[in-house]
């Protein structure tokens, strides 16, 4: 079993700055572990798991509010495995809703020929390849 961390060190293992650590306890997406006898906190090495969950699921585009649902179904026995796929596909059917919205953008930018000097701008000059490039990593053609 491995030791219980300090708040630094379970960000570190984490790969999150202590600051996280604090927001997702005031977020209640993880618990505040006690002071014991002026101690510094100790955190239980399943929170850095806990942390680490929560960060993949922003990386996915999940909300914290859906990663609390996810959270609640996966400490639930009585949860069904069914339950978190359903919340996984609809958030995939979002992504795919948001990708395509982005084809539309980047198209309409590509077609619009009046544009064609404001696209010499520096901003448009790199957004346009920067949503192509989002887009063909989404796996969107």
């Amino acid at each position: 079993m491995r030791a219980a961390l300090t708040i630094g060190k379970a960000a570190q293992e984490a790969g999150v700055n202590v600051e996280t650590i604090r927001f997702y306890e005031r977020q209640g997406l993880i618990e505040q572990p006690p002071k014991i006898g002026g101690a510094a906190r100790r955190y239980a090495p399943e929170t850095v798991e806990r942390v680490r969950f929560i960060r993949e699921g922003q990386h996915l585009g999940f909300t914290l509010r859906e990663i609390r649902e996810l959270l609640a179904l996966r400490t639930d026995p009585l949860a069904d495995c069914a339950e978190v796929r359903q919340q996984a596909v609809a958030k995939r059917d979002e992504v795919q809703k948001k990708i395509r919205r982005l084809h539309e953008i980047s198209s309409a930018l590509d077609a619009h020929q009046p544009w064609s000097t404001f696209r010499q701008t520096s901003l448009v000059r790199d957004l346009i390849p920067k949503l192509n490039l989002f887009c063909r990593r989404l796996g969107e053609p």
